[in-house]
């Protein structure tokens, strides 16, 4: 081949490689490897997703055989499912003479609602938040409970918790301590939550699911001493949880998930953004419709409560004090249980007006002349007709609050 051949040889290849198809080619080719890339990228996350869900599928096998050597071992020192241990005991209330509430005390201020009380709001608010398809699973939601570690321990991002409402309603009655801001929960050991699973499925065989519901919502912890919805609905908005709103139902579904950091008495934006995070969820899962949204979020929260004073109007006051000690002083002789920790109505013969004379004399309010500030005193006074006590004091002048030592 001569020089001039070679040269068209060259020029012919040049040609070839500078087309614009051979640029479409490369093109085409860096293409296709990205998308191998991606494919192959979306089929290891498979792989590892699908080998996950065959692990906890192979768990829950397991729990649901509970024969095998394994659950055997995780069962050690489970506790033994009573219905009555879900049970919440509420306050006891006092009641005058003519039957008016006096004052309500307790651990904690609770008072229990039927599942048929609770408005459809509240029960869609925490579906929503909690639990959206409670009613469907049998105590483990297979799929929200995958879904949360994957977002926890593979996504690194928070996916909410997995339990459902009976789950944590076993949780609460027996893995738990309520001790308000020193409440203590049961190490989250595997052992633990493999209990805490069989428990549920156990319970979900022996009670409705409106009766699940209802012993959750009654358990609640919504800050500071209140317990239950229908005392919550007292507290934050001065009513019965029947009477509530979408807004106010949205509130207390956001309330549970951090009862201190959301008690719009002491955190009023963060209150706010959970509540309206909540009626966003009841928009995506279609319990509320686009106006329905947009008029409940823009309700300010602060325009619905009633104020933390009014709950304590009747909550340990110390009205009437030196009566209700003795009242409970007699209730604990008579049913060998404390009232402040077992739930009682307790119906006294109390005179409110003949009460009040007598603590104000002890106050030195009245014509009754001490002669000094060391005498003592002691009085009741009785219904000549009946020989019920209408009213007790004791003490010195100016004996000051309740729980004091009555002569």
């Amino acid at each position: 081949m001569d020089q001039k051949e070679k040269n068209n040889k060259q020029a012919q290849d040049q040609f070839s490689e500078d087309t614009p198809s051979n640029s479409i080619n490369r093109d085409n080719e860096l293409e296709r490897a990205k998308k191998r890339k991606k494919i192959l990228k979306k089929e290891k996350r498979k792989k590892i997703f699908t080998g996950f869900l065959v692990f906890v599928l192979c768990i829950y096998m397991v729990i649901g055989v509970v024969g095998g050597k394994f659950a055997l071992e995780k069962m050690q020192g489970i506790p033994q499912l009573n219905v009555k241990d879900l049970l919440s005991e509420e306050s006891s209330k006092i009641y005058d003479g003519d039957g008016n509430l006096v004052t309500e005390i307790g651990t904690y201020y609770r008072e229990n609602i039927k599942y048929d009380d609770c408005p459809t709001s509240l029960v869609d608010a925490f579906l929503s938040i909690e639990d959206s398809r409670f009613f469907e699973h049998n105590g483990f939601d297979i799929p929200r409970f995958t879904k949360a570690v994957l977002d926890t321990y593979l996504l690194h991002r928070d996916g909410g918790g997995g339990s459902t409402f009976t789950m944590q309603l076993v949780k609460n009655s027996y893995f738990s301590i309520d001790d308000g801001d020193n409440s203590k929960e049961r190490e989250a050991t595997l052992d633990y939550k493999v209990q805490q699973i069989v428990l549920s499925m156990q319970l979900e065989t022996q009670l409705s699911k409106k009766e699940i519901f209802e012993l959750y919502m009654n358990k609640l912890n919504f800050g500071d001493r209140i317990r239950g919805v229908e005392k919550a609905s007292q507290y934050y908005f001065g009513k019965s949880a029947s009477d509530m709103n979408l807004s106010e139902s949205a509130l207390l579904a956001g309330i549970i998930n951090l009862p201190n950091k959301y008690n719009p008495y002491h955190y009023l934006d963060y209150a706010t953004k959970r509540r309206n995070e909540v009626l966003y969820l009841m928009l995506q899962h279609g319990y509320i419709d686009e106006n329905e949204y947009k008029l409940a979020k823009s309700i300010n929260v602060e325009d619905q409560l009633v104020g933390a004073d009014k709950l304590n109007e009747t909550s340990e006051n110390n009205k009437y004090a030196e009566y209700i000690d003795v009242v409970i002083e007699e209730a604990v002789k008579m049913t060998g249980k404390d009232p402040v920790v077992y739930g009682m109505n307790i119906y006294t013969a109390l005179n409110p007006t003949i009460q009040s004379k007598i603590e104000a004399i002890e106050r030195g309010e009245t014509s009754v002349v001490y002669a000094d500030d060391l005498m003592q005193t002691s009085m009741i006074s009785m219904n000549n007709k009946n020989g019920e006590i209408v009213g007790i004091g004791g003490g010195g002048k100016n004996p000051g609050g309740g729980r004091i030592f009555h002569r």
